[in-house]
């Protein structure tokens, strides 16, 4: 499993079935760019949608369900999870 310091058992569960599961195309950074969001820290992801590098704090997973069984985690800054073009379930967010 894949761990990244700090992350709660619940972050970890959707990177490991996103892992084990095929279903994701997330591109973990080697940290040494800034969250573009933030400004404040090292980044850890890109976003799926514009592809920025985000930190732990600015990071949001969606999972979006597609066919038969086949769940992808999806990671978003919050412009792009809240984006219905970028992201159909995101208004679906609380």
């Amino acid at each position: 499993m894949v761990r990244l310091r700090g992350d709660s058992p619940f972050t970890q569960f959707l990177l490991h079935f996103a892992i084990i599961g095929g279903g994701t195309d997330m591109r973990i950074t080697d940290g040494k760019q800034i969250c573009q969001v933030c400004g404040k820290v090292p980044s850890i992801i890109y976003c799926d949608g514009c592809e920025k590098p985000l930190c732990r704090a600015c990071r949001k997973f969606d999972m979006w369900q597609q066919g038969c069984g086949s769940i992808p985690t999806k990671v978003f800054c919050v412009a792009c999870a809240t984006n219905p073009w970028v992201n159909p379930w995101g208004s679906m967010m609380d």
